[in-house]
């Protein structure tokens, strides 16, 4: 039996080959013809295709086939593409979106508002999400150091007024903890609007207007589908 197990290490990989920053060896095999298929259903049934955690290599074999279909119903949801400006390009040129993960305001604020920039040019409506991935193996997001929130604090819209955030016995501290829970986001989207008011972006409004975007993306992949 232990020969056996032995035999089934050798030979050893060698990774020298990946010094190179350019070189990439996650599933190499490409997408398979089932694979194919299945995202060529995906796009009769008017339904999203999902990007994320794709390979290089199947990345670009997906993009080639709804390329050739005309299908905007493309999502990277949480920004674990290959993070190319080629990349991007190509997604939203089909009127796809592309939502970087959401970590310190002070960090995403750039990536919404250079989305939002790439987003543009296109002829489609133009608003950026966020992705938490929250129920994924993954942290989630840690305050700005200079965040304050102050409490009672207002809502975007105006229309509510958030108090301090407590769940039975426990209290939760954003500017200590970081976004601990989905019930934290309204202080995470406080710290972005204080990176707004301190930049003088606007990168809270371009999160805002996703929404819009998202179910108009959706409609385009519905009238698409047969």
């Amino acid at each position: 039996m232990s020969s056996v197990f032995i035999d089934k290490l050798a030979p050893l990989p060698d990774y020298a080959a990946f010094q190179d920053p350019d070189a990439r060896g996650c599933n190499p095999r490409r997408l398979t013809d089932v694979g194919r298929y299945f995202i060529n259903r995906l796009v009769d049934r008017g339904m999203l295709v999902e990007i994320d955690h794709l390979s290089y290599d199947t990345l670009l074999d997906v993009l080639d086939v709804v390329e050739a279909r005309h299908y905007s119903g493309v999502v990277s949801g949480h920004g674990w593409i290959e993070d190319r400006d080629d990349i991007r390009a190509r997604l939203l040129a089909l009127g796809g979106m592309v939502a970087p993960f959401n970590g310190p305001p002070s960090a995403t604020a750039p990536q919404l508002l250079r989305n939002a920039k790439e987003m543009a040019p296109y002829p489609y409506f133009v608003g950026v999400g966020i992705g938490t991935d929250i129920m994924g193996v993954t942290g989630q997001a840690a305050p700005d150091p200079d965040v304050t929130i102050t409490y009672p604090f207002t809502s975007y819209d105006g229309q509510v007024q958030f108090l301090p955030p407590r769940t039975g016995n426990r209290s939760f501290d954003y500017a200590t903890g970081g976004l601990e829970h989905y019930g934290l986001l309204p202080e995470w989207l406080e710290n972005l609007r204080q990176v707004d008011e301190k930049n003088g972006t606007d990168s809270l409004q371009i999160l805002m207007r996703s929404a819009e975007a998202y179910l108009q993306m959706w409609q385009r992949a519905e009238g698409a589908a047969r």
